[in-house]
């Protein structure tokens, strides 16, 4: 929860300015003031959430009877370590941080921390990449806010690429932003800044297992349920029936609340969604027979703020949501009302992002394929022609095969197992998709992905592919965990207790066997022109930006895009661009 920067490898003075740029930045987007420390290696400041509900995650400790520099280690998110919570986790961090003993398998959530200790300043976030951290002048500058860090640069040139990323894929890729200064911080990686400035990285693999050929489904999902026990029983001692969390028809809400209820919790439920929806349908179902209160919203029902007020929803969405939120910032402003919600009085926030490590994500058959043909089977959800005139589909299409290459360290050409495949979804999909979307919530108080975390995702890698097919297994753990709720039906026609229908077998099988370049053709098959919502309306944009939109309809060609959430997210580039006033590079 909350925000936090470090600032390093710089003179005092320009350290001090620095410090005061972001924390300037910071304030603008309603954090409170934050609190600053100093040492030999640096400056680190921390900020507490948005929505309240506590206060910063900050520890403090004197000095050494020897007389060397004693240590102070800040922290944003939500973090655990060796069983503790938050604030309580901290003291024993540093001193494993000073050590060099940090236990990583004991340190998970979703968080971002920065340490001075022993003349040094330490800098990482969770391995899978749930928290985001951006650095810019050579890593000098990082902080939790990209548009805090933005704002305090003296130039901000627009990266096309990541402009492109976002607009198709709801976030950048790879470890680009949208603007050419920044970057983000590999999430398996520590960085340390000695007191002369010199930086150092230190690598924190996660995990790649082979999958255990001869287990029977059962032992998997035994296997998976032990160390999803571990991790529930630290969410509960930390947040005692102060949970909130989704419940829809699907998998991992289900898994969610199956896992806090065997740990003798009860969370706070909501749904989102028409009525007459499945997963509507589906959580009243679970609740009524549950004996269990349902938040229940529908936004699309909400009345739409009048054309006039939109400017000043889209303003507050952009300085929430940090610039550039994963669904865009052109709503009612119904997005910024619930996620706040859902972690108000210091509540945790559940997500069940990252669930699906325990089903065959991609919908593959078990073959190798390279960096590219992947980008193809999932990566090419866009039409080329909704781009503006310097979009090059070949220059675009070799540029993202390459990052997600990169992510084993392989080239682009290179054929990938079908394990490291596997592992694309938690550390490529989730790592850049869903840990700029959970890195959103984080600004407003407590948030969790716990199926993000790697030792998770480290066991269902190691079970065998073809029990994660037809979402078995994680039907089996559901059933493991929670037999009453196994037995409610879903969204998938059928109870996590019986086995799957055979038109869904038959169903997603034709998927697995579809070649790369027919799943590339999908999203133009599936795609027809559909009007667009009233959110999007000429008046309503016009009303935001008054004529002429220099940014958006150089990227985009606005008048052939017709997918309404590309849309929306190319009209939020507009808004963060004239924000910074960035150039074009």
């Amino acid at each position: 929860m909350g925000a936090l920067y470090a600032v390093s490898g710089l003179p005092l003075d320009r350290l001090t300015a620095a410090a005061e740029r972001l924390e300037d930045g910071l304030r603008r987007q309603g954090f409170a003031a934050p609190l600053r420390l100093a040492g030999s290696a640096g400056i680190i400041g921390v900020c507490p959430p948005l929505a309240g509900g506590g206060g910063p995650l900050v520890y403090e400790c004197a000095s050494a009877p020897d007389g060397t520099e004693g240590g102070a280690i800040v922290a944003a998110g939500t973090l655990f370590y060796r069983g503790a919570c938050g604030s309580a986790a901290l003291p024993a961090l540093l001193r494993d941080i000073a050590a060099g003993t940090v236990a990583e398998a004991l340190l998970w959530g979703c968080f971002a921390v920065a340490a001075l200790v022993r003349g040094r300043l330490v800098v990482f976030s969770d391995r899978t990449g749930t928290f985001h951290l951006y650095a810019a002048d050579g890593g000098r500058l990082v902080s939790s806010s990209f548009l805090a860090l933005a704002e305090g640069l003296p130039r901000r040139s627009v990266d096309v690429t990541a402009a492109w990323d976002y607009v198709f894929h709801g976030a950048p890729h790879g470890g680009i932003t949208p603007l050419r200064e920044i970057s983000l911080l590999g999430p398996a990686s520590r960085t340390t800044t000695d007191r002369d400035g010199r930086q150092f990285t230190e690598s924190r693999p996660c995990p790649l297992p082979e999958p255990n050929g001869g287990e029977t489904l059962e032992q998997s999902a035994e296997r998976c349920l032990a160390i999803l026990d571990d991790r529930f029983a630290d969410i509960v001692r930390g947040f005692p029936d102060r949970a909130d969390t989704a419940l829809s028809g699907g998998y991992d809400s289900r898994l969610i609340l199956a896992l806090l209820r065997r740990h003798g919790s009860t969370p706070g439920l909501h749904v989102y969604g028409r009525a007459d929806s499945d997963d509507v349908r589906v959580a009243r179902a679970i609740c009524a027979g549950e004996k269990l209160a349902l938040d229940h919203t529908d936004k699309s029902a909400l009345p739409l703020p009048e054309p006039a007020a939109q400017a000043e929803i889209v303003r507050r969405n952009l300085f929430a949501f940090d610039g550039y939120p994963c669904d865009g910032i052109f709503d009612s402003g119904a997005d910024l009302a619930t996620r706040s919600a859902r972690c108000a009085g210091g509540r945790l926030a559940l997500n069940g992002g990252g669930g699906e490590v325990f089903r065959n994500f991609f919908y593959l058959s078990d073959r190798a394929l390279t960096a590219d043909e992947m980008r193809r089977v999932f990566w090419r959800q866009y039409d080329p022609a909704t781009a503006g005139a310097s979009f090059d589909e070949a220059v675009y299409g070799r540029s993202f095969a390459r990052r997600i290459a990169d992510t084993f360290g392989t080239a682009p050409d290179q054929p990938l197992d079908r394990q490291r495949i596997e592992a694309l979804y938690p550390y490529f999909r989730c790592r850049w998709w869903m840990g700029h979307n959970t890195s959103v919530n984080a600004r407003l108080g407590h948030g969790l992905t716990p199926f993000a975390d790697p030792e998770v995702v480290g066991a269902a890698l190691a079970s065998p592919r073809p029990h994660k097919n037809f979402g078995r297994l994680q039907a089996m753990i559901i059933r493991l965990a929670d037999p009453a709720l196994a037995a409610y039906g879903s969204a998938y026609g059928h109870a996590f207790d019986r086995r799957p229908p055979l038109a869904r077998m038959v169903r997603e099988s034709l998927t697995y066997v579809r070649p790369p370049w027919l799943r590339a053709r999908g999203y133009g098959l599936r795609r027809r022109p559909q009007p667009l919502p009233a959110l999007l309306a000429p008046g309503r944009v016009g009303a935001v930006f008054g004529s002429g939109l220099s940014y958006a309809g150089r990227l985009m060609r606005l008048e052939a895009l017709h997918d309404a959430a590309q849309l929306n997210r190319a009209l939020t580039l507009e808004a963060l661009y004239r924000h910074l006033n960035a150039d074009w590079a």
